[in-house]
């Protein structure tokens, strides 16, 4: 009937210079991010289909984080699973590999119908 679903991302990648101590220490290279096709259907959760990995070629094999910003959640989304807020931002935070594994799940308010635009961010350190 010609219905089509699609997903769509949009991102940056941040440099920042080192921290104190070490100025000569190598900065962990930015995650690998893979979103596979995210649907749901009405009244059900949705375990995301989202993955952020280290660089291969990265030598200082970081732990990986991903942020969700709040803000970007339409009035009545929830996010529940392995994550815990962030004080100072209201984001939620998230271990990849909880996101990757479906402990992270997106929860629509009932009756729901449409698509969403969420913005996160993989990080590396």
């Amino acid at each position: 009937d010609g219905d089509v679903a699609t997903s769509t991302a949009v991102f940056n990648v941040s440099f920042w210079e080192p921290g104190p101590g070490n100025p000569n220490t190598i900065p962990p290279l930015a995650p690998i991010v893979t979103i596979g096709p995210n649907i749901g259907l009405e009244d059900t959760n949705l375990v995301m289909d989202l993955s952020a990995v280290n660089d291969p070629s990265d030598t200082t094999d970081p732990r990986i984080s991903i942020v969700f910003f709040k803000e970007s959640f339409p009035d009545g989304f929830k996010l529940s699973g392995a994550f815990y807020p962030n004080l100072k931002t209201g984001h939620f935070v998230a271990r990849a590999e909880d996101v990757m594994d479906g402990r992270v799940i997106f929860v629509a308010p009932k009756d729901f119908s449409g698509n969403v635009e969420l913005t996160f961010e993989a990080i590396a350190g």
